[in-house]
């Protein structure tokens, strides 16, 4: 008799991506390097006045061609907002004409213009989850480690009997790394500092609502990460502080 494997649940369940058309007069700013391309078939040359997009996991992705002309196409998720999300680049074809969604293999197909080369209109395929935006990461990270602290702003140092004393809760998304400060007037509020990976501060959000950070959780159904501070004197809960993905990418 053959074993039987029980795989984990996911943390959440990947709904199944919607394509939508929009007006080229309503496109996003483009990275740098990159054209609308989008054509009304496989043979046509003209732009299109209107370009299939995709939607999933709360972004919209624009297809787009490279400015170099090479045989590639640029994928750019946007937020709600306009914001860039993440992109990516694949070879393979150019000059978008339609998006289709094989939900068995859990694929999104991306059609070009046909090639000279083999006379076949280009695709590129990526999978579902390949196309979900990067995800925030939570860690922790000795307070050794710290990086330069605005004058404003402390590291918290929990108790004598904290079990990290020596650690910090931190957050990393993208290429940044997310570290939750006291401010020195001891205010309730977190200032949240976002720092490359030199340790220069990139950006920075101040909110109340918390004081010393003890943990960090990040909610991949509501797209939210939350900061748990130290108990509230009125409730003797935590405080906490909560932001959406969208509010702490930084592109």
């Amino acid at each position: 008799m053959s074993a039987v494997i029980v795989l984990p649940w996911p943390a959440f369940t990947v709904t199944e991506p919607v394509i939508g058309s929009i007006l080229r007069s309503q496109a996003p700013v483009l990275p740098e390097g990159f054209v609308y391309g989008t054509v009304s078939g496989p043979d046509s040359t003209e732009p299109a006045t209107r370009t299939p997009v995709l939607r999933l996991a709360g972004c919209t992705y624009w297809a787009v061609n490279l400015a170099d002309d090479s045989e590639a196409m640029g994928i750019v998720a946007y937020t709600a907002t306009g914001e860039q999300r993440q992109r990516w680049i694949r070879h393979g074809a150019r000059s978008l004409w339609e998006i289709t969604v094989d939900p068995v293999m859990r694929t999104v197909t991306f059609h070009g213009r046909r090639r000279q080369a083999t006379g076949e209109p280009g695709t590129i395929t990526m999978t579902w989850d390949e196309l979900l935006p990067l995800q925030p990461i939570v860690s922790r990270r000795p307070r050794t480690h710290l990086p330069a602290v605005p004058p404003d702003l402390v590291c918290p140092v929990p108790g004598e009997d904290g079990p990290d004393r020596a650690s910090c809760p931190v957050l990393r998304f993208g290429e940044y790394t997310y570290w939750a400060f006291n401010f020195r007037d001891a205010r309730l509020a977190l200032a949240i500092v976002a720092y490359d990976g030199a340790g220069r501060q990139v950006r920075r959000w101040d909110r109340d609502g918390a004081r010393e950070a003890r943990q960090i959780t990040s909610d991949p159904v509501g797209r939210t990460v939350t900061f748990h501070g130290q108990p509230l004197l009125a409730t003797r809960q935590p405080g906490t502080i909560r932001l959406s993905w969208d509010e702490l990418w930084i592109g």
